[in-house]
């Protein structure tokens, strides 16, 4: 009967054993990610551990029940979880858990880092990732201007010194970052620009006047393409150009310094007939209203008048009042488009009379009373 009941003992002293050794289980947050990668560990062990032994397989270790760690490294890790309570030790080992996925090695290198303005520097990526791929670029020339493209291209038209910055991405969203400071030194340099009349005939040929506005450091030297084949060297030039059309005109300015930049602008010249004539009379007076009309065909869009006398007007139909004598030069112009056409007119403007009378009875003491008048005039 005994021998029975010790059996019985170790029995149910072995199921109570198992029952409390511990059963190690544990959880990573994040368990993917980029380089460095914090993760923290959560223990999620039944049974009552007491005791924990982490390996993070990064060559660190903890003995916390829910630590964390940082993977500086890219790569995969496994990591394994020891629990012990004083009735027995479990372990669990989790084999390539943790993945760091690399970021990208920026680099990259240009042609051009010292010149005048306009400089045109040219970027070239020499990005690297040890897996995966680089997926997106992000180009920061430093003077507010950016650019998407792997390989870039970008013009400074200011003088400064400028930190150029390239961002990578890759594929996995990890980040790659490189600055070079003071990369791009731009100097003073040549910045081309004119202006240039309107076609001075609605039809060919016609003359456009252009002056040169080009600014920069050092003795300046012009080159004119007029888009019609001919080329001029003059600051100023006036071109003539023979038939109608648009004309791409293109002004190349170099210095001394070394420096270039060219402007173009398109000119028209158009191929339009404008007839313009006046109606006025040939003579008027002082402090009389003169009518003036005029007539453009085709009809005008503005009609501008000139009276000779300093004054301006504008429509088709105005009055005029001359308070002086002389003989004055009326001129309208009227446009059409771009197209501009004038009529001049000469009108004499005479002194008016000057009014004048007397009368030698001026009194009288009783009516009626009859007065005899001179003319004076």
């Amino acid at each position: 009967m005994k021998t029975y009941v010790i059996f019985l003992g170790f029995l149910l002293f072995g199921v109570t054993l198992r029952a409390q050794t511990p059963k190690a289980a544990f959880t990573g947050t994040p368990t993917e990610g980029c380089a460095p990668l914090f993760v923290r560990f959560t223990q999620q062990s039944t049974n009552n551990p007491t005791n924990y032994s982490w390996d993070f397989g990064n060559g660190l270790s903890s003995n916390l029940a829910d630590p964390s760690t940082t993977y500086t490294a890219p790569g995969t890790y496994t990591v394994r979880l020891i629990a012990k309570n004083n009735f027995g030790i479990d372990s669990v080992i989790k084999t390539n858990f943790i993945v760091v996925n690399p970021s990208p090695i920026v680099q990259f290198n240009t042609n051009d880092t010292i010149g005048c303005f306009p400089l045109l520097s040219k970027f070239t990526d020499l990005s690297s990732i040890s897996s995966g791929s680089i997926s997106s670029w992000s180009w920061d020339f430093g003077d507010g201007n950016l650019s998407t493209q792997q390989n870039a291209s970008h013009l400074y038209r200011i003088d400064n010194i400028f930190n150029i910055t390239l961002r990578a991405v890759s594929n996995k969203g990890c980040v790659g970052v490189l600055t070079q400071k003071a990369l791009i030194n731009v100097s003073l340099g040549v910045t081309a620009d004119f202006i240039n009349s309107f076609a001075s005939a609605c039809k060919p040929p016609t003359n456009i006047d252009f002056t040169n506005k080009t600014d920069g450091p050092g003795v300046l030297q012009y080159t004119w393409k007029f888009g019609d084949g001919n080329q001029a060297n003059t600051k100023d030039p006036i071109h003539s150009f023979a038939t109608a059309g648009n004309y791409p005109v293109t002004l190349i300015a170099t210095s001394t310094a070394g420096c270039t930049d060219s402007i173009s602008k398109e000119i028209i010249i158009p191929d339009v007939k404008i007839t313009t004539t006046i109606n006025a009379p040939d003579t008027g007076c002082v402090y009389q209203d003169v009518k003036l009309s005029g007539l453009s065909i085709p009809g005008a869009d503005n009609s501008d008048w000139t009276f000779g006398d300093g004054s301006f007007g504008t429509g088709k139909n105005v009055v005029k009042t001359y308070t002086t004598p002389g003989i004055y030069q009326i001129k309208l112009s009227n446009t059409v488009g771009i197209c501009l056409d004038s009529a001049i007119k000469k009108i004499i403007i005479l002194d008016g009379p000057t009014v004048d009378f007397s009368s030698p009875d001026t009194i009288s003491c009783k009516a009626p009373f009859t007065v005899q008048f001179q003319d004076k005039s």
